[in-house]
């Protein structure tokens, strides 16, 4: 099945900005503003990439996107500006859903094809992806360095990952 072109604009002019703010609702409760509305936001993107799968890499390299993921604290950063700055506990919200999104390549009636073609379409995104969880795995916080590494738990990213190693 493939999306309407307007239930694409909902997702990629709407949903995905959603992600944007990096704001904190209240900063000694550690509460990202996002965290009010992202359990919510989630279930919908995952609503709509479910019924085409395709979109769940363009979905993960938008999420990619320095003005919503944010750089965590490297040194000399600071927390000025849009989408710079450590911001724990939305990172820690990005790498769930990035997780949540990778599960839905596959499905447990797929083919073997159909799960080789999903597996196909996320190729473009899943080396900044890696990247990106090396520097959270490499992170000086324990937070996001145990939520990184959840990722590995993921059967459908550990089969990307021996993909990719047979591959290489």
């Amino acid at each position: 099945k493939i999306l309407r072109a307007s239930y694409e604009n909902l997702l990629f002019d709407c949903l995905i900005p959603l992600h944007r703010p990096s704001g904190m609702v209240l900063w000694r409760d550690q509460t990202p503003l996002i965290g009010l509305y992202h359990e919510v936001l989630v279930k919908c993107i995952g609503a709509l990439v479910s019924v085409d799968r395709t979109l769940i890499d363009p979905v993960i390299g938008a999420l990619l996107h320095p003005d919503i993921w944010p750089t965590e604290g490297s040194k000399g950063s600071t927390s000025s500006g849009r989408g710079s700055g450590a911001n724990t506990p939305k990172l820690i919200l990005l790498l769930h859903e990035v997780d949540t999104l990778i599960s839905l390549l596959r499905k447990r009636d797929d083919s073997e094809d159909q799960i080789e073609s999903n597996l196909s379409s996320f190729d473009a995104h899943f080396s900044p992806l890696v990247s990106r969880l090396c520097l959270c795995i490499s992170s000086d916080n324990s937070r996001i360095s145990e939520q990184s590494l959840q990722m590995f738990r993921n059967d459908t990213f550990s089969v990307m990952v021996r993909r990719r190693v047979k591959e290489a």
